[in-house]
């Protein structure tokens, strides 16, 4: 049964071992593990000991020894993915296998009741009780999407289609692009240029005539763009808000309610296309939970409600928020972090270089060029470290990362690409970067694929961004394989498989032949 979480990981920093704390900070399990992760609602953890993975409970003593060569976080069904003899299955919270490693990858169940995976190299699913269907037609799955009721794109030679998270076809993959929307609305799809609305079976309900559109909104309207400009359609068709924004960025959320602008002014959109605020700033970011947005200045970031009113001055270069601890991010002009409350008041000094909401008693920060982790308590101090202490630069991750460690390079990498709390040196962290990933590291192959997709905008290095995506998922990377789902509508269809031919060619070479 799910409950409270009560102990939090921590790595001591003499010994380099990993233990648990408690929410005042003191230690509950001793360092003694070489990694941990966060214990999941049913009171399990995974830990590494002598190089391969375990779950623990609250105790300290394994319910499951320590065998495998990877253990993802339990989902909140109790499962979780596991990697044996290089092969992926799945256990639950007892430590039981429900799905035999035998797949080369392997997604977790979510609130799904199938999960996709490869066997062999054919694309498919696999029930609970661990029987695979394969779906040969397929190229690539997409991601699932709880927002989007369940459902994901699929890829096949032909096009786009639609997968329900029962493992059923709604749309077979023969469209130029599909959009998702909520449940029992018609998908927006995209055929000989021009975008329509279709339900199951292949049956158009609007038919193509729009340059882009959105899926349904629960409300039952949709976001399409006709003679170049965006409006509202109901679910017969119809206007509901005529074509005269210059954009809609978003309509799928439970609110119903979309960022839009208007003559070059950001505003917030309601379903029946009523203004909730209207046009009249330069930039808008997210509607949080606290249904607060960030706003964009020439004088840099803030926070506003619904209603306009400021809650955090727009002073920053960043903001973001942690629905877990209802807690904001800000980021000065230094690149340093600060904790600050829902009603805006500043809570921590700029001290740290990422922060992490993780409940509503511990916040998770890093800090110095080394990247420590510590925790600050209910009152936003430090619980586990001094802050006096907190160093300069320094040059132990360096000496790390040029002695060959593939951690220390991608943190390294890392660090310099986006100049945090380091100098900014984007053709040093690649270079670091491109070390790691060469060594068969895969959380580094999956940043490297990040990097040259972030860093070409104009498409240029795209192909190496999908060949390291490949590699990463092929290796196990978490989250691999989503920029691969991202771009695959937005290349030549013709040149994926050259990309996984070039995939494969770097891993057979062991990395020494990557046309990089």
């Amino acid at each position: 049964m799910a409950g409270e979480i009560t102990l939090f990981p921590l790595a001591d920093k003499q010994s380099d071992l990993a233990g648990y704390i408690n929410s005042a900070g003191g230690w509950v399990l001793e360092p003694q593990f070489e990694d941990a992760e966060s214990f999941s609602t049913y009171g399990v953890a995974p830990v590494e000991l002598d190089g391969k993975w375990g779950v623990i409970d609250t105790s300290g003593e394994f319910v499951v020894p320590p065998k495998f060569e990877s253990i993802a976080e339990f989902q909140a069904n109790g499962l979780a993915v596991v990697q044996l003899n290089r092969k992926y299955g799945m256990i639950n919270s007892a430590g039981e296998i429900t799905i035999e490693a035998k797949f080369t990858s392997l997604d977790p169940f979510e609130d799904r009741q199938v999960a996709m995976a490869k066997l062999d190299n054919r694309i498919g699913f696999v029930t609970r009780s661990g029987e695979f269907t394969p779906l040969d037609s397929l190229n690539e799955i997409g991601k699932f999407s709880s927002r989007q009721s369940m459902m994901a794109r699929v890829f096949g030679e032909a096009g786009t289609g639609v997968l329900d998270g029962q493992g059923n076809l709604l749309l077979p993959p023969q469209y130029e692009e599909v959009a998702l929307g909520s449940a029992g609305f018609p998908f927006a799809v995209k055929q000989d240029g021009l975008w329509g609305f279709m339900a199951e079976h292949k049956i158009w309900v609007i038919e193509p005539k729009f340059e882009s559109a959105m899926g349904f909104n629960p409300a039952g309207t949709a976001a399409v763009q006709y003679a170049g400009l965006w409006g509202i359609i109901d679910i017969d068709g119809q206007w509901v808000l005529n074509p005269e924004l210059d954009a809609i960025i978003w309509f799928l959320g439970p609110k119903s309610r979309s960022l839009a602008i208007k003559d070059g002014k950001y505003g917030v959109l309601s379903h029946d296309g009523s203004w909730i605020l209207p046009p009249q700033y330069p930039g808008l970011g997210f509607i949080d939970e606290n249904d607060n947005l960030a706003v964009h200045t020439a004088n840099g970031v803030g926070l506003i409600t619904l209603t306009g009113e400021w809650i955090i001055p727009a002073k920053w270069e960043s903001i973001r928020f942690f629905p877990a601890s209802n807690l904001y991010q800000v980021v000065n002009s230094d690149g340093k972090k600060a904790v600050f409350t829902s009603e805006g008041k500043q809570v921590s000094d700029f001290l740290y270089t990422y922060i992490f909401g993780v409940s509503d008693e511990l916040t998770k920060v890093y800090f110095g060029d080394d990247f420590t982790m510590g925790y600050l308590g209910k009152d936003y101090q430090p619980i586990t470290f001094n802050a006096e202490d907190i160093p300069g630069l320094n040059s132990q991750l360096q000496t790390r990362a040029d002695g060959g460690d593939p951690e220390a390079q991608l943190e390294l990498g890392s660090l310099l690409w986006h100049g945090v709390g380091h100098r900014k040196d984007v053709a040093e962290g690649l270079a670091y970067l491109k070390m790691a990933a060469h060594q068969g590291y895969p959380p580094a192959q999956k940043a490297l694929a990040d990097f040259y997709f972030m860093e070409s905008p104009s498409k240029a290095n795209w192909a190496l961004a999908l060949m390291w995506d490949s590699i990463a998922k092929q290796n196990g990377a978490p989250l691999a394989g989503v920029l691969t789902t991202t771009l695959s509508g937005r290349v030549s269809p013709e040149i994926l498989p050259l990309i996984e031919l070039r995939a494969s060619q770097c891993l057979e070479s062991g990395y020494s032949d990557c046309l990089e």
